[in-house]
This record gives structure tokens, C-alpha cells and sequence, in this order.
């Protein structure tokens, strides 16, 4: 695995900033305001989701499996429906390794700490739906721990993966955000 420096991916954490797309954010202020943005883009002014700390934790912490008897990945979506959907994520285990032609994923780590691959070559990846493809792993990705707090937004067309858990669980945000044109990898 490569180092962290890809550009084809972008992680600002709160411990350290990795210049990787040329642009330098506060992590939690662009999460929100891209939050907020696909929100208000997407939902009327008078919808509003709104959780306590704890209420979100435990949202997540209680989601059901993504797919039925098959452990390790639990999903719940946050937002009313809309074109940017706001996701909570518990991950257990490491699962498939992704790419989403039709969407760049933005991350925001609650809690737990995982390892992210982004970039390189997913294998043995085949589409399971129109503009979604997973596979098995990533060959010659960047390989960067991330941990709560954390901050990444994976570009449309970026191949990318928890290929470990560390501890119980691992929670986090992803805000599915649709590009003018999709990526053709």
C-alpha cells in the first residue's frame, strides 16, 4: 500500500491536514456546510432532522443490518429522501471495497477507528447496481488510519475500503453527494 498523497482523495483530520486535493478546510465546518447544502438543496425549509449526540449514536449504534443475515455492516439513513442522502454507518467487520460512479462520499467519524484504503485498483469488482461496483479489496491504494473526528470526501470514481476495524465498532456519517456527470472508470 502506498502512502497517503493520492489526488484522487481527500482526508482532513483533526490531528493533521493532508493537502491531497489542493485545499485547505476546517474538517467539521465543510462537513456541515456540505451537509447543509445537500440538505437545503434537496428538502424543504420546514423538514428538519435534528439529533442530540446521543440520540444520533444511538440511531446508528441500533441500525439494522444493510443486508439481512449478513453481519458486520449496519446502515440507517438520517435525512428525509432527497438526491443526497445522509447515511449512519456501524461497521464491525472490514466489508467490500466500493466505487460509486454517481456519487462522491463524504465522511464524518463519530467514533472507533478503522483503516480507509482509497485509490488504486479495486479486485475482482463487478456492478451491483447501475453506477455502484464492489469487490474484494484495493490493490496499491493509500492505506491511512482514521479515527473519530475524521474527515474524508472520496470523489466519484475513487475505488475505497475499511480494510479493518479496529475494536467493537467503527461509526461514521457518509452524505452521498451526485455529480453533474458520472464517472467512467
Amino acid at each position: 500500500m502506498k502512502s497517503a498523497g493520492s489526488t484522487s482523495s481527500m482526508l482532513l483530520s483533526s490531528r493533521s491536514v493532508l493537502m491531497e486535493v489542493g485545499v485547505r478546510k476546517a474538517p467539521l465546518l465543510y462537513f456541515l456546510l456540505m451537509t447543509t447544502a445537500a440538505a437545503w438543496s434537496q428538502t424543504p425549509p420546514s423538514s428538519i432532522t435534528f439529533f442530540t449526540d446521543d440520540e444520533l449514536r444511538r440511531a446508528i449504534q441500533t441500525a439494522p443490518e444493510e443486508v439481512p443475515g449478513k453481519p458486520g455492516l449496519y446502515a440507517l439513513r438520517l435525512s428525509p429522501p432527497s438526491e443526497s442522502p445522509v447515511i449512519g454507518i456501524r461497521r464491525t467487520t472490514p466489508g467490500a471495497s466500493e466505487l460509486h460512479a454517481n456519487f462522491t462520499d463524504v465522511w464524518y467519524v463519530i467514533d472507533g477507528e478503522a483503516t480507509l484504503i482509497t485509490g488504486g485498483a479495486m479486485l475482482d469488482g463487478s456492478e451491483t447496481a447501475p453506477g455502484e461496483t464492489r469487490g474484494r479489496g484495493i490493490r496499491d491504494g493509500n492505506s491511512r488510519r482514521i479515527y473519530k473526528g475524521d474527515y474524508a470526501a472520496i470523489p466519484a470514481g475513487t475505488p475505497h475500503w475499511i480494510s479493518q476495524v479496529e475494536g467493537k465498532e467503527f461509526l461514521y456519517i457518509v452524505v452521498k453527494v451526485p455529480v453533474q456527470e458520472p464517472h467512467q472508470r
